[in-house]
């Protein structure tokens, strides 16, 4: 795939309107800063976006922080915004 055609899919996701990131912990804060983080809500991110702008230890241990839970599926982190008791049911 061409760089130009990522570029676009990921402009299309609207992963390319907000990229210029300080440093990881901007990225992190913008993570927890969401609506749905601030909710109690799910909330996830690329794989390849966290390996861009952070690591996935930092993500980790600022997930671990919040005492909240999260998954790998595929390319993706999925982040569960609540302390509650996770249980994966399927």
């Amino acid at each position: 795939m061409s760089a130009l055609l990522k570029h676009v899919q990921r402009f299309k996701r609207g992963i390319g309107m907000s990229s210029n990131f300080r440093n990881s912990q901007e990225f992190i804060d913008k993570i927890f800063g969401a609506k749905q983080a601030q909710t109690g809500g799910v909330v996830r991110r690329s794989s390849e976006d966290v390996h861009r702008y952070a690591s996935e230890a930092e993500l980790v241990a600022a997930v671990k922080e919040r005492g909240f839970h999260m998954v790998q599926s595929g390319d993706q982190f999925v982040i569960f915004c609540n302390q509650g008791e996770f249980k994966i049911i399927a």
